[in-house]
Formats: C-alpha cells, sequence, structure tokens
C-alpha cells in the first residue's frame, strides 16, 4: 500500500502532480526524489510478502548499470556515471591513455 500522503494522487492531473512532488516526499519521510521514493516502496512490499509467507527473501542491487539492452533502444544511456562514460570517451577517440598502476 503507498504511504498515505501518496493516495490522493489518483485524483490529481500530471500539472498537480507535478507540482505537489516536492511536498509529497517531504511527506513521505523525505525522500530526495521519486527513483528513491518508489525503490524504497518496492524492497518493502516485497520484504513484507516475503514475511508474511515465511520465506526467506534478499535484495540484490547491482553496484554498476551500464546502457540498455534494447528499452527504449539499444545502447541508450542517460548518464556518463560509471563505466558508460569511459566507453564512450575511448569509443570517440578523447581518451587514449588510461592511467593506472605499475
Amino acid at each position: 500500500h503507498p504511504p498515505p500522503p501518496l493516495r490522493r494522487v489518483a485524483g490529481m492531473t500530471l500539472d498537480e502532480v507535478t507540482a505537489q512532488t516536492p511536498s509529497l516526499l517531504l511527506a513521505c519521510g523525505g525522500w530526495p526524489n521519486t527513483y528513491t521514493l518508489t525503490k524504497h516502496m518496492g524492497e518493502a512490499l516485497f520484504a513484507s510478502s516475503a514475511r508474511a509467507h515465511s520465506l526467506p527473501a534478499i535484495i540484490v542491487r547491482p553496484s554498476i548499470v551500464t546502457c540498455a539492452a534494447s528499452q527504449p533502444s539499444v545502447g541508450w544511456t542517460d548518464t556518463l556515471i560509471g563505466p558508460a562514460g569511459l566507453v564512450l570517451a575511448v569509443a570517440f577517440g578523447v581518451l587514449h591513455v588510461a592511467p593506472g598502476r605499475q
């Protein structure tokens, strides 16, 4: 179940939701953005369901996320942080040598 402040979102327009997002994030526990809030909600629902059925459960998050395999398009990425930036720098010829330990 969504936190009580989010229950009123169903009756809002997109513009209203956009305008109310900062206050909703604050009311739901001070989350910095909708990604972290919905990630928490999904993990909490998963953990609650596992407990209710007495199932052992673990949530594993990958430490490095790279570009998309297919959706929205092959190779799509919205950030150059992590390995995607390094791969693009090499691919475009911007990076020829990477310093390292001997």
